[in-house]
């Protein structure tokens, strides 16, 4: 590059927006297989909710997130407070322990 075209080329500026806060939660999620259907369940262990049963575990964890998230997004936009549970459900046999972070 001559140093005539060096001289007119400006660096970029990158838009930055300012800090904000991000709620965060962590979903212990517990999942285990049903060896007789071939399917997996994906259940909540720090919070009373239904489970998810999907033929794969990455579905059952998915669907599980996403209908504890739009659950928890209803109750903080009426200005409730989450019902977690403590201490958290216990791990069954079987069951591996898995903590998800959910973003608002």
């Amino acid at each position: 590059m001559s140093d005539d075209r060096k001289e007119s080329v400006k660096p970029l500026s990158l838009h930055v927006t300012p800090k904000q806060d991000v709620p965060v939660f962590n979903l212990e999620i517990l999942v285990s297989r049903c060896h007789e259907t071939g399917t997996y369940r994906a259940r909540p262990a720090n919070y009373e909710f239904t489970s998810s049963v999907k033929s794969t575990p990455r579905d059952a964890i998915a669907s599980l997130v996403t209908d504890v998230k739009k659950e928890i997004q209803t109750l903080l936009s009426r200005g409730e407070t989450i019902p977690w549970l403590s201490p958290s459900v216990s791990q069954a046999t079987g069951e591996t322990r898995m903590l998800v972070p959910i973003h608002f």
